[in-house]
């Protein structure tokens, strides 16, 4: 069963996997890819060196060598997440056995999340299986105090590290797993309580020194655990529930104690680093835990199908809720959506994530000579586009392109007297934006745009990802 899981979760991953339009941060980091393979090192159109998670460009370059196709730089993603299926599988089995192993599977294969996160040109699937491999390391060392093992571990923090910053909050966690361990088996001693402790602080410190050095410009204190609680449960309704019951279950067996204890402080520790440390609120952030809620609930399935044989009705009821609230996918999609908040929701701070139709608007261009005009030039050169100037998008509700440049490409932002100009001459303009960037835009810009250009054509498919194509 896990193996029919598995082929049919690549299945999905791979179905029209070059039909989805690509998406903001693919588009950068597409472009940190090409940096890479054209200079040796990410040296931008701006003239900007950015090192920004290096281990995943650095890869990612190398796969554009073979081609730039979506088969393999999304492709990329797909091998990599197939290898995290197995890691977090080997896990379940060590710690609750071989049916355990099969939810699991079950659920890092069919997950609906996990399904769309893996078909992006993305870190998030290299950081999760890097993070949950020093796991699996740490889990065999504890066994077996074997140095070799250390020496894995090594090049794993080295590279989960230079994957993500928040390669700290794993590394905690992972210094965490022998002392709880010990904790579980009811001989902790207080030299080594404490001294784990700090462990706990290390990526609260690490992360505020970073956001410090950055100076990025937002104000603390932030509190977003409300949203994550509230994400967690919209997008996991069921196995939250079982994973609940899992945790609970496996804090009374002296067994599974130790596994249990550790994932409630793997998630609380994430949890407390994303909502109080990070000023940007995006879900994405605690993807590379969501196999917490994956292995617990796993434990409890294989749990309860031990205490009689009419427990499988409940297996059974409980994969029907999955796949009806749309926890596991079986029916294969073009499109997956990734992480925004509904328009609608209560929140003043919404996550949004948009992934317009750029394939339709790019294709509804003229094949003549024209100025194109975009917020994002770095999608205009993924498909074969260049712009003439671009319009200035605040990204993070920071004012960080505050340049003359768009930091990637080096393209001039385009001004309204710039526009004016264009007017009174015979080239022909289009501007191509998105909702986001619409709002985020210069609002004297926008409504220049809005009052002086033609629209063209639309594109609302989706509330946060509706497209606009304007002519001057």
């Amino acid at each position: 069963m896990a193996l029919l899981a598995l082929v049919w979760g690549i299945v999905l991953r791979v179905f029209h996997l070059a039909k989805s339009s690509y998406w903001i941060d693919e588009s950068y980091s597409m472009s940190l890819a090409h940096a890479i393979r054209e200079n040796g090192y990410p040296l931008l159109g701006s003239g900007e060196i950015l090192w920004r998670d290096p281990i995943y460009h650095y890869l990612l370059a190398a796969t554009t060598i073979i081609s730039e196709s979506p088969w393999v730089t999304r492709g990329l993603s797909i091998g990599i997440g197939v290898g995290s299926i197995i890691v977090i599988t080997m896990i379940a089995k060590r710690w609750y056995g071989t049916l355990a192993a099969t939810f699991t599977a079950l659920f890092m294969s069919l997950g609906y999340w996990q399904i769309a996160w893996s078909r992006q040109i993305r870190m998030y699937e290299l950081f999760l299986l890097l993070s949950w491999s020093i796991f699996l390391f740490v889990d065999k060392w504890i066994e077996s105090k074997n140095k070799k093992t250390v020496i894995v571990l090594i090049f794993f923090a080295i590279a989960v590290l230079g994957t993500h910053i928040f390669g700290v909050i794993t590394i905690a966690i992972a210094i965490l797993m022998p002392y709880i361990q010990k904790l579980s088996k009811g001989k902790p001693s207080i030299k080594t309580f404490f001294l784990y402790l700090q462990s706990i602080f290390l990526p609260l410190i690490f992360i505020g020194a970073g956001i410090f050095v950055l100076k990025e410009p937002i104000a603390f204190p932030v509190n977003y655990l409300q949203q994550y609680l509230a994400f967690i449960g919209r997008e996991y309704p069921v196995i939250s529930i079982f994973a609940i019951s899992g945790i609970l279950i496996g804090l009374g067996n002296i067994k599974t104690r130790m596994k249990s204890l550790w994932l409630i402080v793997a998630g609380t520790i994430t949890l407390g680093v994303v909502s109080f440390e990070v000023p940007l609120l995006q879900y994405r952030y605690i993807y590379f835990m969501t196999p917490v809620l994956f292995l617990s609930a796993a434990y409890f399935l294989s749990y309860i199908t031990t205490r009689g044989s009419w427990t499988w009705a409940v297996v059974a009821f409980g994969m029907i809720g999955m796949i009806i609230s749309g926890e596991i996918q079986l029916v294969p999609e073009t499109t997956y959506l990734l992480e925004s908040d509904n328009r609608s929701s209560e929140w003043q701070y919404k996550s949004i994530t948009p992934q317009p139709p750029f394939v339709a608007g790019y294709e509804a261009l003229p094949k003549k000579s024209i100025m194109l005009i975009t917020a994002y030039p770095t999608i205009s050169e993924l498909y074969g586009f260049t712009d003439g100037a671009a319009i200035a998008v605040d990204l993070t509700g920071a004012n960080q392109e505050s340049g003359k440049n768009e930091l990637y490409t080096g393209t001039p932002f385009i001004t309204i007297a710039q526009l004016q100009k264009l007017q009174d001459t015979d080239q022909e303009v289009y501007l191509l934006f998105d909702f986001f960037a619409q709002h985020r835009m210069n609002n004297a810009l926008r409504m220049f745009i809005e009052s002086k250009g033609e629209l063209v054509q639309e594109w609302k498919d989706d509330e946060w990802s509706s497209l606009w194509l304007y002519r001057l």
